[in-house]
């Protein structure tokens, strides 16, 4: 199970890399990781950055049923394992001393990072990057900072990608020629 886990990250991370086209590949920073105001991860992992963003959605201090879910044992949880975005606040770090922790300045990733970035997911996707750099001259996955980041864009209800709003990144250039129609590198 764990192999066919790993097999399918490498080959879905492959085909994101391989299908974006060129007018909206990531610039410098991290659009995923922007997108939900947290710290970026090395490798892709979307399903764990739309899982923030629908939490942090539910999981906030907004007054009302979002702040009730948010201080219960079900809220500690979800920042427990998904992290709690720049400005939110991390109810799993209450102690009796600290009944009301102050808003982060910077926001965290939990304990879930995605099979990609932990273990041997991260080992064989790493490997698989240095492989290609030393033999090719160029990486042949994407970092999570290649990818757009347009799904948990829309997710956290962050303004859409604009066509024209990003170039494709130094790192990616072979597979962004690829994807693209012309290629002018």
């Amino acid at each position: 199970m764990r192999t066919r886990t790993l097999v399918a990250g490498v080959l879905a991370g492959g085909a994101l890399a391989a299908v974006v086209p060129a007018s909206i590949a990531s610039a410098s920073t991290d659009p995923s990781a922007d997108a939900v105001k947290r710290p970026a991860f090395g490798n892709p992992a979307p399903g764990v950055r739309v899982a923030q963003a629908v939490g942090d959605k539910v999981f906030n201090q907004t007054p009302g049923i979002n702040k009730t879910l948010d201080d219960s044992p079900l809220g500690e949880g979800y920042h427990i394992n998904f992290g709690t975005p720049a400005g939110g606040v991390d109810t799993s770090t209450r102690t009796a001393s600290n009944p009301n922790p102050a808003p982060l300045t910077t926001g965290t990733n939990g304990a879930i990072k995605g099979e990609l970035n932990v273990n041997a997911g991260q080992y064989y996707y790493d490997q698989t990057q240095k492989w290609a750099q030393l033999t090719v001259g160029n990486k042949i996955l994407p970092d999570e900072s290649d990818l757009p980041g347009t799904l948990p864009k829309a997710v956290a209800g962050a303004s859409p990608l604009s066509a024209t709003s990003a170039k494709p990144s130094n790192a990616n250039k072979a597979l962004t020629c690829v994807a693209a129609a012309t290629c002018s590198h």
